[in-house]
């Protein structure tokens, strides 16, 4: 697969993070196996963490399941969007604020029937990073 095929499958969307209540977040939170890890980041900064520490630990968490995105029909041939509608795991929806309905990749016409016909459900697999004291994660499908 080439590098262009690759970035085609990226999908980057920017969640707020919303957690009011701390002791909200689990300690070891577990989901079912996928190709990401088989735990969720801890969101919240330890107590003896300094902000330099909590930025690198969240920048090197591993990547993880965050929902299952499935194509929708129909592909659009001109623009090459192909609809996706993304079932989010409750571990992201009680941490990150969703605010969209409508989602899609780009993809050409080739690469779209490829996945398409590989299968019509893929992960969406998240990856953490900290902007400007707010957590942002990175999605693609997997």
């Amino acid at each position: 697969m080439s590098q262009l095929q690759k970035e085609n499958r990226k999908l980057k969307l920017r969640l707020k993070k919303i957690i009011q209540n701390p002791s909200i977040i689990p300690k070891k939170p577990k989901h079912p196996p996928s190709t990401g890890s088989t735990e969720f980041p801890d969101l919240k900064r330890g107590q003896f963490e300094t902000p330099q520490e909590f930025e690198t630990r969240i920048q090197n968490s591993e990547a993880f399941q965050v929902g299952t995105a499935r194509f929708k029909e129909p592909y659009d041939i001109e623009t090459g969007k192909f609809p996706i509608e993304i079932d989010w795991k409750k571990w992201t929806k009680e941490h990150f604020d969703i605010q969209f309905k409508a989602s899609w990749i780009v993809a050409q016409r080739d690469t779209a029937k490829s996945l398409y016909e590989t299968s019509k459900t893929w992960p969406v697999i998240g990856n953490c990073s900290l902007i400007e004291k707010e957590i942002i994660m990175a999605l693609q499908l997997y």
